[in-house]
Order: structure tokens, then C-alpha cells, then sequence
């Protein structure tokens, strides 16, 4: 992301190895001798699985074999979280591991075979951003005002989607509601159909990660109406015009 400030929701890229490290020593250099996969709690096209892909092409120099991306959604990625928790602790597989899937799914369901963060051990930090809300570039709304004094005067009317329940995006949602904003909530089991649902119209709009949303932008077919942030953020040029939630 070079400089740019987008902080989509706290991603990290887990394993269900308790150490990486056995008596202070890294894994041997023949290390992997056979495919690694990533787990992705998401469908293609999202955040996590973009990222995942980047991670697997920029492994190719560094590793004797292949890292495959294996897309597992659902639960808010709480079906590939646990499958990472059940796999044998031998490196063998990873993980793209939403904060949601640690911190609020555990809170949701109790049958997890996790607990919370501490369940897994922490490789490094992949990429992380803010929330936005958006609508396809010909809605009639040109602001977030215009849009919440719509949504009180049609309650219910207005659906919005978002990339599951239990993730970040269904949260930052829940805080409209809760700020009185009636709008129906439509949950996806990821970012990539929520954008699809969106570009088609059978959404009005969409609380998202920016990154997913960001080529439609780009390309005219989406507009970004408010960040879900502190301040506005200058330094990515679809976005320093975007007022925040505040």
C-alpha cells in the first residue's frame, strides 16, 4: 500500500502452530516440502484473499514450493479460523485471519474450538484500513446527509449491505442503527459479492473495506459517501474529499 493510510479492518496472518520456532531454531532451510496452503475465510475478490495472493506470489523466490490459496467463507471467516486451529501444528498451513474471526466470533458462538487470539500464533501483519460507505456513482444521494435524511423519512426502506455477520463491516453498520439511521442490513459472506450486489443494484449501498471498493471508485461505477474514521485521509486521491462520519 506504500504510504497510504487505508486501514481496511486489522487483518493478520495466523498459523495453528503454537511456535514457529522449535528450541530457538527456525524451520529447516528444506522448509516446505510440500505445498503450504492459506486459508482465506472469505470469497475470492476480497481484502483477505488479495492478500493472501500477494503474500503467495512474493513467497516464490523465497520457498522451494508453491503457497496455494484455499477460500473457505463463512460465519465471518470463523469456518477457515477454525479449520486453521483444528490443522496439525506443522507450518503446513496458514492462515488470512480477519480480527473479527478472533475477537467478535468467539463472542457470537460458543462451539468455536478457539477462544480468542491467544488460540493462535501471530506471523505478521498484513494489511489493516478503514471503513467506508458507498453507493453506486448515479444514487441519488451526494452525501451521507442526504442519505440518512432518506432513511429516516422511508424507514426500513433503504438495504445495506456488508460482508457478513460478526465482521468489522457488519459492526460499523450496527453503529448506524444504533446513531437511530433505519436502514435494513443485508449481510454477504464476503466483500466481493457485496460489491457484485451492489453494482447491480440489488443494494443501495454497501458499509465496506475501502480496498474492494476502491476500483470501482476509480473506474466511476461506485462512490464513497463518509469514512467510518477520526479524521479524512489526504494522501489517496479518490478519497481526500471524503468527509468522515464525525
Amino acid at each position: 500500500m506504500g504510504r497510504s493510510r487505508i486501514r481496511i479492518s486489522p487483518i493478520v496472518l495466523l498459523t495453528a502452530v503454537l511456535t514457529l520456532l522449535t528450541g530457538g531454531i527456525l524451520f529447516a532451510a528444506e522448509y516446505p516440502q510440500k505445498p503450504v496452503q492459506i486459508l482465506v475465510g472469505f470469497p475470492p475478490g476480497g481484502t483477505p484473499d488479495l492478500a493472501a495472493r500477494a503474500l503467495a506470489e512474493a513467497s516464490k523466490p523465497f520457498f522451494p514450493r508453491p503457497f496455494t490459496i484455499v477460500n473457505k467463507p463463512g460465519g465471518g471467516s470463523a469456518i477457515a479460523t477454525s479449520e486453521l486451529v483444528n490443522s496439525a501444528p506443522d507450518g503446513y498451513t496458514l492462515g488470512i485471519v480477519d480480527i473479527s474471526a478472533v475477537v467478535i466470533s468467539p463472542q457470537l458462538q460458543a462451539n468455536l474450538p478457539y477462544k480468542g487470539p491467544d488460540d493462535l500464533q501471530s506471523i505478521i501483519s498484513v494489511v489493516a484500513g478503514q471503513m467506508i460507505l458507498a453507493t453506486k456513482a448515479d444514487a441519488p444521494w451526494k452525501t451521507m446527509k442526504d442519505l440518512i435524511d432518506y432513511a429516516k423519512a422511508n424507514p426500513g426502506k433503504l438495504r445495506i449491505g456488508n460482508a457478513g455477520i460478526g465482521t468489522t463491516t457488519h459492526f460499523h453498520f450496527l453503529s448506524l442503527k444504533l446513531a437511530g439511521v433505519p436502514m435494513t442490513e443485508v449481510p454477504f459472506a464476503g466483500s466481493a459479492p457485496a460489491n457484485t450486489a451492489l453494482l447491480g443494484g440489488h443494494v443501495d449501498g454497501i458499509v465496506m473495506n475501502i480496498g474492494p471498493v476502491l476500483p470501482h471508485v476509480k473506474a466511476g461505477k461506485l462512490k464513497y459517501l463518509t469514512l467510518f474514521t477520526e479524521e479524512r485521509i489526504s494522501d489517496v486521491p479518490e478519497l481526500k474529499d471524503v468527509p468522515t462520519l464525525k
